[in-house]
């Protein structure tokens, strides 16, 4: 974990993934390296932005660099992220204050889109609509970065299944009240 990412981490542990990432690219007889994650949506709020794309260019500064993003209907995105913080056991924020609580950039993805194409450049993205789940979004994503020639076979089930919606809000109440006194009646 980069240490601009998280207080507790150190620009060695940073260093450490880092070359683990590039000793296995090394040895792998592919020329391409994928690298996927939803957090780098997030690195544009972080207060060292800067920095934090400067470490991670200058850490594949030997791979060209393409970014792919896909951008989700605004309110299908948001209540899914809802949906995921809500499984942390201890999170008790209603829907409203979670919504007034997200940066501007949760809600304008043309601010992570400035942030990463003044980085890698307009050309070296790609801006995608996510549109598919499963095997089909995969095989869209190995397509959108021209890798054609793979193929996804089978189905992939989706490994952070969702709560029911109709659940959700019941079961943060439940919590909420599991922190106050309860008098018996």
């Amino acid at each position: 974990t980069p240490a601009w990412y998280v207080e507790q981490s150190s620009p060695e542990d940073f260093d450490a993934v880092v070359q683990s990432i590039l000793d296995e690219a090394s040895q792998a007889p592919q020329h391409d390296l994928l690298i996927s994650s939803e957090e780098f949506w997030r690195l544009v709020e972080l207060d060292t932005a800067a920095v934090a794309m400067s470490n991670l260019l200058s850490a594949f500064a030997d791979f060209e660099v393409i970014v792919v993003m896909y951008f989700r209907e605004p309110f299908e995105w948001l209540k899914s992220w809802y949906n995921q913080a809500q499984k942390d056991p201890h999170y008790m924020v209603s829907f409203m204050d979670y919504l007034i609580a997200l940066p501007d950039s949760y809600l304008d993805p043309t601010i992570s889109y400035r942030y990463w194409s003044e980085a890698v450049g307009a050309d070296n993205i790609r801006v995608c609509l996510y549109a598919e789940t499963g095997s089909a979004h995969i095989q869209h994503f190995l397509e959108t970065c021209d890798l054609d020639s793979l193929r996804v076979d089978g189905v992939i089930e989706d490994p952070n299944p969702a709560l029911d919606r109709a659940m959700l809000e019941r079961n943060r109440v439940l919590k909420v009240l599991q922190t106050v006194p309860m008098i018996e009646a």
